[in-house]
């Protein structure tokens, strides 16, 4: 493996275990959410992860469902 490759692994190693690190900090980041919860939805061909959140003055209401497709993420 070339020097480049290197350290082209180990830049994007960091940012994931930097992304990783966000992602575990609690809801506190998000002023206005009661509940961030990651979830797993059954699908065709295993389990599919999610996030839940919920607003502090929620209320009964049609659910939004965004789907990330799946580019620019490392």
């Amino acid at each position: 493996m070339s020097m480049t490759q290197n350290a082209e692994r180990a830049i994007l190693a960091q940012t994931r275990r930097g992304l990783r690190t966000l992602l575990a900090v609690p809801a506190e980041r998000a002023a206005g959410l009661a509940k961030v919860e990651d979830i797993a939805i059954p699908g065709p061909y295993g389990q599919l992860r999610a996030r839940y959140y919920e607003a502090v003055n929620a209320e009964t209401a049609p659910l939004l469902v965004y789907f990330h497709g799946g580019g620019f993420v490392c």
